[in-house]
């Protein structure tokens, strides 16, 4: 009937119409899923790109780096060469510095004994000069303390050879003689020319002897200075000056 087939139309239209309007919001879907996915796309290239840059970046960075790693392993290999060639030369100079060190090890020890030799010759040479000096000493102080007694060169030769104690011992007989030879124990008369010039000996300090002569002027002469262990020596002497 014409009722049932307008409603049947109006079920087609309604359903037509309902069709389209899901087929327009799938439309809108779609093209809304397809905007998102070329923004995603946009981004996604935008990435790519950026990681390309960074990628030639990184890749220059590399070549960079290699060229330096061998650069610096091509140094290494010159740096060890160059490291020999300094240990050879540093064993070289350690040698030399040795060597060198030996030289004025040898150096300074023959300058000590230059030194110690100069020192010594030194030493004696003042000995000598003193030795030179010290019988004129002797005799001009002796000429001035004891005015009454005359020295010979023996004597003072004698008297210059005895220890310090000795020479101390020495003096108080001598001055004994100079003030009064009276007062001088006499040991024994040792040669005789008859009367004052007689050679006498007396002693000090057990082992010392003094040998002199009296004279008419109330004067001595001491002959001889020295001690028992030079005796026979002096005696000799005496023996000589008495004849």
């Amino acid at each position: 009937s014409w009722l049932s087939n307008s409603i049947l139309v109006c079920y087609v239209l309604l359903s037509l119409l309902i069709l389209q309007h899901f087929i327009r919001k799938g439309v809108k879907v779609s093209e809304a899923l397809e905007a998102q996915q070329e923004q995603r796309i946009r981004e996604l290239e935008e990435k790519l790109q950026t990681a390309k840059i960074k990628l030639e970046g990184v890749s220059t960075k590399e070549s960079e780096y290699r060229k330096k790693i061998d650069a610096l392993s091509k140094e290494k290999t010159e740096l060890y060469r160059d490291m020999d060639g300094l240990l050879e030369e540093m064993e070289e100079l350690e040698k030399g510095l040795e060597m060198e060190k030996q030289v004025k090890e040898a150096i300074q020890s023959e300058m000590d004994q230059v030194r110690e030799e100069l020192k010594h010759l030194r030493k004696l040479r003042g000995k000598g000069k003193k030795k030179k000096r010290e019988p004129e000493l002797i005799k001009k102080r002796f000429k001035v303390l004891y005015k009454n007694v005359i020295f010979t060169d023996r004597a003072v030769e004698g008297f210059l050879a005895l220890p310090d104690e000795f020479q101390l011992k020495a003096e108080e007989v001598i001055s004994k003689l100079n003030q009064n030879h009276s007062q001088v124990q006499v040991k024994r008369k040792v040669f005789g020319k008859g009367g004052k010039m007689d050679i006498l000996e007396t002693h000090f300090s057990y082992s010392g002897r003094i040998y002199f002569q009296r004279n008419s002027s109330f004067c001595v002469k001491v002959l001889a200075v020295g001690t028992k262990n030079t005796q026979s020596k002096d005696l000799g002497y005496l023996e000589s000056v008495s004849l």
